[in-house]
């Protein structure tokens, strides 16, 4: 949502304080760290896990194909997810011009 206005929050800036002096800027750089710290965490336990299933399956490794499977149910639902909100998103800026231009033509037919 556009309302005009210049957000005080900067996430990836060394200035750690924003213009009203909070701490919103050290608060976000903090969450994306962790985000970024849990999701390789996550990439490497799931890798080893891969590697531990290839060693251990058979010559056709039904293991990885599994996992392969999943992965791609995975990225399709991630990819739907993404379609949907950002049609959704779409959705809302049309609807908001058009709320504008009803507004404008309002003002315009006012005498």
């Amino acid at each position: 949502m556009d309302t005009g206005t210049k957000p005080n929050i900067l996430p990836l800036c060394c200035d750690w304080t924003t213009a009203n002096n909070s701490k919103d800027s050290r608060k976000d750089t903090l969450i994306m760290v962790l985000c970024y710290i849990m999701f390789w965490s996550f990439l490497t336990g799931f890798s080893a896990l891969l590697l531990k299933g290839a060693m251990d399956s058979d010559v056709n490794h039904t293991l990885l194909w599994t996992f392969f499977v999943i992965g791609l149910l995975f990225v399709s639902l991630v990819m739907g997810a993404i379609m949907i909100g950002t049609d959704a998103v779409e959705k809302v800026k049309v609807a908001k011009r058009q709320a504008m231009a009803i507004a404008k033509m309002r003002i315009e037919l006012d005498p």
